[in-house]
């Protein structure tokens, strides 16, 4: 795979993908100096792969600093998340799995057995 670094224009672009064989990557940077095109822009241009890794982080920036004004707000509690992302949060960071192998386990049986005895 091979990489032009910061092409400036589209035929620039189109030369690349012309005369260099093999698979092509496209590195689109947001405010970067190279076109912004879609992906399938680029594939039909000949780029194998297209990142755009500024484009991912700069909306997860955006998304924390309003997350942040939120919690600012002194008298109100905070928006909470949709169900839909609490629960994806739930199966990526592996919890889901961890409950479901200690309801198979009887871990949770353990766990209110042992508060029980705690309070006595």
């Amino acid at each position: 795979m091979t990489f032009l670094e910061a092409p400036q224009s589209i035929d620039e672009m189109r030369r690349y993908c012309n005369e260099v064989p093999g698979w092509k990557m496209a590195n689109m940077l947001a405010r970067g100096e190279t076109p912004s095109l879609s992906p399938k822009e680029l594939e039909e241009m000949g780029f194998s792969v297209a990142a755009y890794p500024f484009d991912i982080m700069c909306t997860i920036i955006e998304s924390v600093q309003r997350k942040l004004e939120d919690l600012k707000v002194p008298d109100k509690p905070p928006a909470l998340p949709s169900v839909e992302t609490v629960n994806k949060l739930w199966e990526l960071s592996g919890f889901k799995q961890y409950e479901e192998e200690q309801a198979q386990y009887g871990c949770a049986d353990y766990k209110k057995e042992k508060a029980e005895n705690q309070q006595q």
